[in-house]
């Protein structure tokens, strides 16, 4: 059986951090507590691995002559449950809010992570016992530390404690050489309820995936051919139209190098210039395109270009639609000669 030693600020966040030890070792280890603010941290026994929370570890400014020689150590990175970030981020923008905690450096801390997983339309305010806050406040969230909100205010967000997050339990599995816990459902239950690391990536990721969906939908009703490359002059673009006007599949030309499989585009000039290559006529194949190149600039560096091709000839077509469009409106004779001339015999 593994000894795990559990080391938090205070007799509240060691229990919550250790009941979750338990819960995903079972038989297979047992936890020890101990308090920085109770002063326990003087009384550490040997343990295979100790689960040390940031405020401990900044706490004390050298943890680690606290700790026996031997043993894993493992610093707590913490999180929040998804329905708790759906609850902060129902507030309404620009609410000022108390972020309530057992001490100011926790409070600080609690309001980095929240910071972190994208709570911006709350404006938060440290505050622990015993500190002064703003009186025109009276809204307060707080990670499970109800008791420590001020007496005058009665609008309270409690979004339970911080739990450890997917990536401590991680390295914590590894160092004690028990990765098969992680197969078990409870586990997988436990991280999927998480909040974790990548939380902003995938939501970045989602609405990327969105704006491609839209940008799929745009270029399919331009009617253009659209060809795109990266900074190193590889192809990672290449719409259905683009394929249709080349006559070549996107397998010919994608993940390849632009000056190989498409030399008539003069992609290499836009590079060198840095500059937009606007409507310029290619024959291809006996067929005239015109051609235009934007080049994608970040900061100093060239980052990739984007060309668009259309046959000369559709773009006549797409004119003389418009033209007759264009004719059947405005001011037409509704009268000819045949409606002034008579049928009289003179």
């Amino acid at each position: 059986m593994k000894t795990i030693a559990v080391i938090a600020y205070d007799k509240s966040s060691v229990q919550v951090y250790a009941d979750q030890v338990n819960y995903f070792m079972g038989n297979r280890a047992k936890t020890i507590l101990y308090s920085v603010k109770d002063n326990f941290i003087s009384q550490i026994m040997p343990a295979d691995l100790y689960l040390i929370s940031t405020c401990a570890y900044t706490e004390l400014n050298n943890i680690r002559k606290y700790l026996p020689l031997k043993g894993e150590v493992v610093i707590i990175r913490v999180t929040i449950r998804k329905n708790s970030l759906k609850q902060l981020l129902k507030v309404p923008p620009r609410t000022k809010a108390l972020l309530v905690n057992i001490s100011h450096k926790m409070a600080i801390e609690t309001m980095a992570l929240l910071n972190q997983l994208g709570v911006d339309n709350i404006d938060f305010y440290p505050c622990s016992p015993n500190e002064e806050y703003s009186q025109s406040i009276k809204f307060a969230v707080t990670p499970g530390e109800s008791r420590y909100v001020p007496e005058g205010i009665t609008d309270i967000l409690d979004i339970g404690p911080r739990i450890l997050s997917s990536e401590t339990i991680v390295e914590m599995m590894l160092k004690l050489h028990s990765e098969e816990l992680m197969e078990e459902d409870r586990l997988k239950e436990y991280f999927q309820d998480l909040v974790d690391d990548n939380y902003n990536f995938n939501r970045m990721f989602q609405r990327s995936v969105q704006m491609e969906g839209l940008i799929d939908i745009l270029q399919s009703t331009l009617n253009i051919g659209i060809i795109c490359m990266d900074g190193d002059s590889v192809i990672f673009f290449f719409n259905k139209k683009a394929e249709e006007i080349l006559n070549l599949t996107k397998q010919r030309v994608f993940d390849k190098k632009a000056g190989d499989v498409l030399p008539f585009i003069p992609f290499e000039e836009c590079f060198s210039t840095r500059r937009e290559i606007k409507e310029r006529m290619l024959k291809v194949q006996n067929v005239d395109i015109s051609l235009s190149i934007v080049p994608v600039v970040r900061g100093y560096d060239f980052i990739g270009a984007m060309a668009t091709i259309q046959r000369f000839s559709d773009e006549e077509f797409r004119q003389h639609k418009l033209r007759c469009q264009l004719m059947n409106k405005g001011h037409a004779a509704k009268y000819t000669f045949d409606s002034i001339t008579g049928d009289d015999i003179i």
